[in-house]
């Protein structure tokens, strides 16, 4: 099977990527996770976003792919534990011996290696397989001849959207050492998207040097299929829900032998107009070194006209719209909607634009409300009841049949109605569910307390939940024995260099 993977930085994101048709989505807790500054999910709302996605039919991975420091090796683990026995599909995982060692001691987790990993070749897969890891998620560096060899020996994970590391992947240190941000610990502050000067001629002028564009291997696709690639990955856990809407779209319909709609992608978040990246062989797109940041779709050029500027272009915009300028392929500034006119529109902008600047539209506030899909669909249960006087209630969800706490007595005054049932089981509370009712029996006069109803019903509910989240799974109840680092004494000595200058 093809699996679109989507990136899920928060609940909203993670709605959009369920409606608009992912496979699966990845997601970061509030600890432990590569994109620290992302939304991110407590375990309540993971819970919650696990039930939608696997009444979907979306499966859940969740990245804890930070390098993890040795104080912190018990909590990890039973985070881990404790993620797992929610639910989740999979936990992506960036240190390989660790996960070697989860896998001996719970061999039923499913852990996938991250791309933080480094894995770009066949020997870096076959470790991966033998210590007990389900899937490789590529280094972004992997050679196409690589990724088909890689895909033989076991599940593969491929980048096909979004944003790309300078460094190696996984292997950057520059934030750490500008800063003190490690990346591998989610504390990435991109200073590679800064701009600098090199010390070589042609290069004196400070530009995006280092900065580099978006990939996007849409033309790519089949080719990939074609060498064993089982997941197709959109990065972007720190971007907008309309983005990870546009960029599900458009792969979906790539996926149906479409063209998709690289219009809305472009218009919602593009850095430098994209590039293959290296999979395919470097191209001339691969560094951004004019524009960083979003750079949007080009829609027309400036003509000054009384002073105003305007924008010349067929197609119409709206208020609350946004726009980047750019001359001679450099940015000047940005702009803002006036008032559509003619042969285009008025734009405000606090730079002093020209004749012929190119307008690229980054904020379209119409294609953002169509993206933005965060409505939670609710997904239809079949409910049976049975209430009988001096026996416990009895419900029938989906098959699935869950008892009352307390035996039912008679009623005195007004009894237990077929409306009353209907009333409670009505509020779903915070699960997604629609009940349809098909066979609600009430045997005599039945007297039952409202609280005790309620509860009947949180049960019921809870029940078909647990099911729906964990698909029938065991929970691990296992205590692990923490490795402890023995300091031995090797009769080395380390070195810091401060200068060369004397060697």
């Amino acid at each position: 099977m093809i699996e679109i993977l989507a990136p899920a930085g928060g609940e909203d994101s993670a709605l959009c990527a369920i409606n608009c048709g992912a496979n699966a989505i990845y997601l970061g807790l509030t600890a432990f996770s590569a994109r620290s500054s992302a939304e991110n999910f407590s375990f309540e709302s993971l819970k919650n976003i696990l039930c939608y996605a696997h009444l979907k039919g979306v499966k859940v991975y969740v990245a804890m792919n930070t390098l993890v420091k040795q104080s912190e090796v018990e909590e990890f683990l039973n985070t881990l534990i404790t993620v797992w026995n929610l639910g989740v599909d999979a936990i992506i995982l960036q240190d390989l011996f660790l996960g070697k060692y989860v896998k001996s001691v719970c061999p039923d987790i499913v852990l996938h290696l991250s791309t933080q990993a480094g894995v770009c070749n066949e020997y870096g897969a076959l470790l991966a397989k033998e210590y007990g890891f389900d899937r490789v998620i590529l280094a972004r560096e992997t050679k196409f001849s690589d990724i088909k060899k890689i895909a033989s020996i076991i599940e593969t994970e491929v980048f096909v959207q979004g944003a790309l590391c300078t460094c190696f992947s996984g292997q950057c240190y520059l934030s750490s050492f500008a800063g003190g941000n490690s990346g591998n610990r989610g504390k990435c502050k991109q200073p590679c998207r800064k701009r600098y000067t090199f010390n070589r001629k042609g290069f004196e002028d400070k530009a995006y040097r280092i900065s580099l564009s978006d990939l996007s291997l849409g033309e790519d696709i089949n080719k990939l299929i074609d060498a064993g690639v089982v997941s197709f990955k959109i990065e972007g856990r720190m971007r907008r829900p309309e983005y990870v809407a546009a960029a599900v779209n458009y792969y979906k319909e790539l996926f149906k032998g479409n063209n998709g709609d690289l219009s809305a992608l472009k218009r919602t978040y593009n850095r430098g107009n994209y590039t293959r990246g290296l999979a395919f062989g470097q191209d001339k797109n691969f560094i951004s070194s004019a524009v960083q940041g979003h750079i949007g779709e080009f829609i027309g050029r400036i003509k000054v006209i009384s002073g105003k500027y305007i924008c010349e272009t067929l197609q119409k915009f709206n208020q609350g719209d946004g726009f980047k300028i750019l001359r001679d392929g450099k940015e000047v500034g940005g702009g803002n909607f006036l008032s559509n006119q003619k042969g285009g529109f008025i734009l405000s902008s606090r730079e002093r634009l020209k004749n012929g600047d190119k307008v690229f539209i980054t904020t379209d506030t119409e294609l953002n409300k169509k993206l933005l899909n965060t409505e939670i669909v609710k997904s239809k249960v079949k409910i049976s009841a049975t209430f009988k006087v001096g026996e416990l209630p009895v419900v029938l969800i989906n098959g699935i049949k869950v008892e009352g706490c307390e035996i039912l007595q008679p009623a005195t005054n007004r009894p237990l109605t077929k409306d009353d049932v209907i009333k409670c089981f009505n509020k779903t509370d915070v699960f997604p569910f629609l009940p349809d009712y098909e066979n609600i029996y009430i045997v005599g006069n039945i007297f039952i307390t409202a609280s005790n109803l309620n509860a009947l019903r949180r049960k019921v509910y809870g029940v078909l939940f647990n099911f729906i989240t964990n698909r029938g799974r065991v929970e691990i109840h296992h205590k692990f024995n923490i490795p402890v680092n023995i300091n031995v004494n090797n009769n080395k000595k380390a070195i810091i260099a401060t200068s060369f200058n004397s060697i």
